[in-house]
């Protein structure tokens, strides 16, 4: 009799039995546990377990009888399986017993994955890197990808990823040595990407970056294994890691400065000396200075014009400079105010401009995304279509690059941020979010009275103050004490008490003011006294030098004496005081004088030499010669009324002026007539596109003050820069400027204005002003459309009025549905079809996805899959420009359409087809919704921790853009997840920051969604009476829009309080989800009705609400007397909330497992599970405590 043929059985990449010459047996298996069986033995050391094991696993639940019984069955099954021609009672070639062993034949049974142990062995021992190749690729299948969630295959599974992890280790190592380093990248990134705590394989990842010469990016990596430890773990990177981020360091190109040469580590506004020591302020500078390292990373210093916000920061400047720290300097100017991300472009240009050449090019080589806005690189910027990504792509590089000059510690210091862009204002707060342990330090000065609630700056800065970023510093007036300190060191002698009086009264303890009515004494007294007359302040109560209160801390007297400063001010800003002092000063300068002063009045800050000379040229009458010019600027920098100073141009430090404080331009700008101040911007205008042509914020400053037509196109400019960028409020800021000037001339485009207006306000969240604007341009569109029909004729412009109609009545509907009102945005599609010929294929498809949002929006999944389904049709033929963009928004409404639906598979299909489109296009808006989708699908299937990564990822993307409903909504949802896993520590942080996120932005479609998640946090924690006000108002909200997912979501959640407090009766009307309605059953003693419910309601496509579902269908079974069913359902439940993991539902389900076995008195089970879910919930409630 020949012998039988080897059995050949495959574990990896999905199990299969195979034996030469026979068919497989895959397919052939009648019983499941058969199956098992075989691969219980295919996995156990040895290939051999006790008959006792296998009943354990497989059978857990029955006596030692019935679980004899169902061996002896899949034995049998097993044998005839694999060996189909095996006679009736002939012992299987394959299966074996030895006593109460059974075991798989040593010589005939082969598994796969014994062969590709020993083959990995001998390649680790080897080392070689074709070796180890072979092994990487012979791991790469998944063990049993059929059972990943069976608790007996998890040891072989957690030992499988063990040595592919050593693989890859080796393999990297390999390929570093052999000149391969790329190679040991690629490998290492899914190490990673699954596991970010893996600090051996971020050492293995900047071993390969340092091999191929990237130091950048092995600096990066170091923080982020550094960020991911303290995050995951709580730890701090080993000490071999902190060696190669050493090596790192050492091995970059230099850009910092020698140690000893301190002097050039400040940049030029610090290095001016300084008219007077710095009095009353002693104590805010050493909280500022490089020995407080506890201060706050990033340090707001706030208070009125002249109390010196300025001096301080120099002062800090100086001192950190002092200590070895590199100091950057940036500021805002009013000429400037919209130009994207305008402080850090002189902060950065400015310490490049003053680098070595071979410097600044290895500085645009490894930076090149820098060269959109930092002329010192020496780069043309280039336009970028993808304006989202171009955003990220700043921050990061402006992150990488501090990164990279902080060898030594590093200050970047903005000054009034108050007259910066929004985008300098998000920038430094994205910086101070992603500071961690780097050594960096920001701070920056501003006036909050300037900024109304509602501007992004003030938004951001009062973001990171509420989440502990950053520490506000209040400077207050000086005391009268240190206020009579500092005259008497600008008068030079003692003041008499008099004296004091009078300047002081005046003064009111602003430094600036009162160091002006000091020089006014000293060059005229009488008349110094005439401006002002004397007035005591025995009532002013003073407070000494700081005084911190929560997160504010004060400097000088107390903001009572605030109250003063009405006598003294007058309507415009300038104080009475220092606009008769300025004026005295300029009258005693000669007539030259006074008119160079004039010019540099109307600069918006800071201005150029060459370019001081042109406007004096051109737009003096009469014209001043550069002789003339220079002799005027000696004479007004001896009144001290101006001074020279550096000022960057084009990457490079030239000789300028500048007022000697802003409140002094201001009081020569108000002397100024209309028509002078008018000639001076046009003459200002040409000077600078003489000089510097792409500079067109300076230029559109200039032109729009001068009332000149040429404003237009270099706002169209400014504005689609700015959009480029992905600075959407400068860009609103430039289109809200072009629309005001094109209304006020009566000239075409300004309808096509309010459409780009209404795009970037849309994109920032400003939904109500969206709404109007969008609304004008809709009417001058249609105005143009019935006058086209009239005439015949198509109107003037690049697309057709009726295609700009369909585009306005889209982006409308979408902001419509952005503001809460997805009924309205319904209704004004439906009004307007899209049926004329002209319009293109692109606004079709937008339209198409406008429907798709407002039909999902208000509960309409069927119609919204339908719309999104037209969109993908029409997105085929909008060319490559729009249509990948388009198509990849048609996925996702596909996606989100069919997961309503219960649709999984064909969900998770679409949203992984849209994610490769959504990356290639690098829109950081686009790719966060994509991997938003993704993360949804993942908790849908039960893969909470992948859900949270791609939640995580998502979030990061929404702060790249910077759309505050869409974080709000995010952080939320990653909030949620976290509850969800159990870190119930960091969801409900997440979850009461995304509602103090969308408060702000009114009755925004984000907000009823947040209340959910965060009564869903206060009622998991205990707090039913906060979770009920939550949820309350998530209804009233959601009845208002009418969006029916929130509206279930926060109606099912008031159904169980209401179940909780003994209502059920309530939980049984209105619309809520299956589950709980079959809780509130069986809470009315209705358990077969429950139970049917609860199986009717288990969903294939939830498993979070599955395993809801089924924890309710096995307490109606219980309940029922049906104890052995119940144990079974609920098993499998806890098998699967294990798996996810989900502790909260896992406690529950085990005590519903215990009741259902006999509850305290039914045995070792019960006892078991009731002593895990005691263990679960004490966890969650010290996490819960811990918030």
């Amino acid at each position: 009799m020949a012998p039988p043929p080897p059995l050949r059985l495959r574990l990896l990449g999905g199990f299969a039995a195979e034996r030469p010459g026979t068919a497989p047996s895959a397919g052939r298996w009648r019983r499941p546990s058969a199956k098992t069986l075989v691969k219980l033995l295919a996995v156990a050391p040895g290939h051999r377990l006790h008959r006792d094991q296998i009943m354990d696993v497989c059978w857990p639940e029955s006596d030692a009888e019935a679980a004899v019984r169902s061996l002896r069955v899949a034995l049998h099954a097993a044998r005839h399986t694999l060996e189909p021609e095996l006679p009736a009672r002939t012992p299987s070639s394959y299966l074996l017993g030895e006593g109460g062993l059974l075991l798989l034949h040593p010589e005939l049974v082969e598994v796969d994955l014994d062969h590709v142990m020993a083959l990995t062995g001998a390649a680790l021992a080897d080392g070689g890197l074709a070796a180890l190749e072979e092994a990487h690729e012979r791991l790469a299948a998944e063990l049993l990808p059929e059972d990943r969630y069976a608790d007996w295959a998890a040891p072989s599974r957690e030992a499988l990823d063990l040595l592919r992890r050593r693989v890859v280790l080796a393999l990297a190592a390999a390929a570093v040595a052999e000149g391969a380093a790329g190679r040991a990248v690629e490998v290492l990134g899914p190490v990673l990407s699954s596991d970010p705590a893996a600090e051996d394989a971020h050492r293995a990842m900047i071993e390969a970056y340092l091999a191929l010469g990237r130091r950048r990016n092995a600096v990066v990596q170091y923080h982020r294994c550094r960020d991911a430890l303290a995050a995951e773990l709580g730890a701090r990177p080993a000490p071999e890691t902190e060696r190669l981020y050493r090596r790192a360091l050492a091995q970059r190109v230099s850009m910092t400065t020698a140690p000893d040469a301190a002097a050039s580590l400040l940049p030029a506004q610090a290095r001016r000396p300084s008219r007077h020591n710095l009095v009353g302020r002693e104590h805010a500078a050493e909280l500022l200075g490089p020995e407080r390292s506890a201060t706050a990373r990033l340090v707001l210093i706030s208070g009125e014009a002249g109390v010196g916000k300025t001096r301080l920061v120099i002062e800090a400047a100086r001192r950190h400079a002092a200590s070895g720290a590199l100091v950057l300097w940036g500021a805002g100017h009013e000429a400037e105010g919209h130009t994207p991300y305008g402080a850090w472009v002189e902060a950065l240009d400015g310490y490049l401009a003053d680098r070595p050449a071979a410097e600044r090019a290895a500085v645009g080589s490894q930076y090149p995304e820098l060269a959109t806005l930092l002329p010192s690189l020496g780069l043309v910027p280039a336009e970028d279509g993808d304006h989202e990504r171009e955003r990220a792509r700043i921050f990061g590089a402006v992150a990488a690059l501090l990164t990279d000059l902080s060898a030594r510690p590093l200050l970047v210091v903005l000054d009034d941020l108050h007259a910066a862009d929004t985008g300098s204002a998000q920038l430094l707060c994205h910086l101070a979010r992603s500071t961690g342990e780097r050594p960096w330090r920001f701070l920056a000065t501003w006036r909050e009275e300037d900024l109304p609630a509602d501007d992004g700056r003030r938004q951001a800065l009062e973001a990171v103050l509420r989440h502990g970023l950053a520490q506000r510093l209040e400077l207050m007036r000086l005391g009268r004490a240190d206020c009579e300190r500092l005259l008497t060191e600008a008068v030079g002698r003692p003041l008499t008490p008099a004296e004091l009086d009078w300047a002081y009264g005046l003064s009111l303890g602003n430094p600036l003011f009162a160091i002006e009515l000091a020089g006014a004494y000293l060059h005229d007294p009488a008349a110094a006294r005439d401006h002002g007359g004397v007035m005591t302040t025995d009532d002013v109560t003073t407070t000494g030098d700081v005084t911190t209160t929560g997160d504010v801390t004060t400097s000088g007297v107390a903001s009572g004496v605030a109250s003063g400063v009405a006598s003294g001010v007058a309507d415009a800003g300038v104080p009475v005081a220092v606009r008769r002092l300025v004026g005295g000063r300029l009258a005693r300068m000669n007539t030259p004088a006074r008119r160079v002063v004039e010019v540099l009045a109307v600069a918006g800050g800071d201005a150029p030499l060459a370019e001081v000379f042109e406007v004096a040229a051109s737009g003096l009458y009469p014209p001043m010669s550069r002789p003339a010019v220079a002799a005027a600027l000696t004479e007004a920098i001896e009144a001290g009324v101006v001074e020279e100073r550096e000022v960057l141009l084009d990457g490079r430090h030239v000789p300028g002026h500048g007022f000697r404080h802003p409140l002094v331009r201001l009081a020569c700008a108000e002397r100024l007539s209309g028509v002078v101040r008018t000639g001076l911007h046009a003459a200002y205008a040409d000077a600078v596109l003489i000089h510097r042509p792409e500079a067109v914020d300076a230029v559109v400053y200039h032109l729009t003050r001068a009332g000149d037509p040429r404003a237009v196109p270099y706002l169209w400019r400014a504005a689609r820069r700015a959009a480029s960028l992905h600075a959407n409020e400068s860009a609103a800021g430039y289109l809200e400027r072009l629309v005001g000037l094109l209304d006020a001339a009566g000239a075409a485009g300004a309808a096509d204005a309010r459409l780009a207006w209404g795009a970037a306000l849309r994109s920032v969240g400003r939904y109500d002003v969206a709404e109007q604007v969008l609304s004008e341009a809709l009417a001058a569109f249609r105005g143009m459309e019935a006058a086209c029909v009239r005439t015949g004729l198509e109107g003037a412009g690049s697309e057709p009025p009726a295609d700009r109609v369909c585009a306005t009545v889209t982006l409308l509907a979408e902001v419509l549905v952005g503001a809460g009102q997805p009924t309205r945005a319904r209704g004004l599609l439906a009004a307007a079809p899209a049926t004329e010929p002209s319009v293109s294929a692109a606004t079709r498809a937008a339209r198409h996805l406008a429907e798709s949002l407002t039909c999902f929006a208000t509960g309409r999944y069927e119609e919204s899959l339908a719309a999104a389904t037209a969109a993908m049709d029409r997105a085929g033929e909008a060319g490559p420009l729009h249509g990948r963009r388009l198509l990849v928004r048609s996925l996702i409404s596909r996606s989100v359409s069919l997961a309503m639906l219960g649709r999984l598979p064909a969900a998770e299909e679409a949203a992984g087809q849209a994610l490769r489109p959504a990356e290639a296009t690098g829109d950081a808006a686009l790719a966060g919704t994509v991997v938003a989708q993704l993360g949804e699908l993942a908790c849908l299937d039960g893969r909470l921790g992948e859900a949270r990564q791609h939640a995580r990822r998502a979030l990061e993307l929404a702060i790249q853009v910077g759309d505050p409903a869409v974080v709000a909504f995010r952080t939320g949802n990653l909030g949620r997840l976290h509850l969800l896993v159990g870190d119930w520590a960091a969801g409900l942080r997440l979850v009461r920051s995304a509602v103090s996120l969308a408060r702000p932005l009114g009755p925004s479609w984000c907000l009823p969604y947040t209340l959910v998640n965060l009564g869903t946090a206060r009622l998991w924690t205990g707090d039913e009476k906060g979770a009920a006000a939550c949820l309350a108002e998530s209804v009233e909200l959601a009845e208002a829009t009418g969006d029916r997912q929130v509206l279930t979501d926060a109606r099912t959640m008031l159904a169980e309080i209401a179940i909780r407090a003994g209502r059920p009766e309530e939980a049984l009307v209105g619309e809520v989800e299956p589950a709980v309605r079959a809780r509130a059953l069986l809470a009315t003693g209705d358990a077969e009705g429950a139970a049917k419910a609860a199986e009717a309601a288990t969903p294939g496509t939830n498993r979070p609400a599955g395993i809801e579902a089924s924890l309710v269908r096995g307490m109606a079974l219980t309940a029922m007397g049906r104890r052995a069913e119940a144990v079974a359902v609920l098993s499998e439940s806890v098998e699967q909330a294990e798996a996810m993991p989900f502790p909260y539902g896992l406690a529950r389900l085990l005590e519903a497992r215990a009741a259902a076995s006999g509850g305290t008195s039914g045995g070792t089970v019960a006892r078991r599970d009731l002593a895990r879910a005691a263990h679960l919930r004490e966890g969650l409630a010290a996490a819960a405590g811990d918030r």
